[in-house]
């Protein structure tokens, strides 16, 4: 448009028809940009849209990634907290009052039996590991309950140093006497 424009700037006068041609011309050019600018914005608008819907896909795959974290992080604190079970004893617990009277009061004197009668072995990873397993679970059927002490047989825990060398402590005696 503007060699044109230039061109027709250098003549000094123009007659009607020229002028006419040129309002034409500029008109065309100006309805060409029109349509182009038209375009434009439709392709920038269509640009925009589609920035925006995946802006907020990643809005959303930013809060999925958060929210599994979280969970990750749950699980994590949960599995550290749960115990690994590798056999269970099962039976019936009966729990006695009985009351009496001492020195004119009256007082109640809870008794608890056990009377265990199965034993059931979910994983082992060695043959000595299956008889730690299974020599704590057979005390578990004659009374015995857990004790919290390290290293001791009746440990709700499969302790290592029981692995090595199968053995009572003296608290596991002790916790035996206490119970048996």
């Amino acid at each position: 448009m503007s060699n044109y424009i230039k061109e027709v700037n250098k003549q000094k006068s123009l007659d009607k028809n020229e002028y006419n041609r040129v309002q034409e011309y500029v008109k065309n050019e100006r309805a060409k940009i029109d349509i182009d600018l038209s375009e434009q914005k439709k392709a920038q608008s269509n640009l925009t849209k589609t920035l925006n819907h995946y802006n907020q896909k990643v809005f959303s795959y930013n809060n999925l990634s958060r929210e599994i974290n979280t969970l990750v992080n749950q699980i994590e604190t949960m599995t550290r907290s749960v115990k690994k079970i590798n056999g269970r004893t099962f039976g019936l617990e009966e729990t006695t009052l009985k009351t009496i009277y001492k020195d004119g009061k009256m007082t109640q004197e809870k008794s608890v039996k056990t009377n265990m009668d199965k034993i059931e072995i979910y994983s082992f990873d060695s043959l000595s590991q299956l008889k730690v397993v299974i020599a704590h679970e057979i005390l578990h059927l004659v009374g015995i309950p857990h004790i919290e002490e390290s290293g001791a047989l009746m440990n709700p825990l499969l302790q290592k140093s029981q692995i090595e060398r199968l053995y009572l402590t003296k608290d596991d005696i002790e916790n035996f006497r206490s119970n048996f």
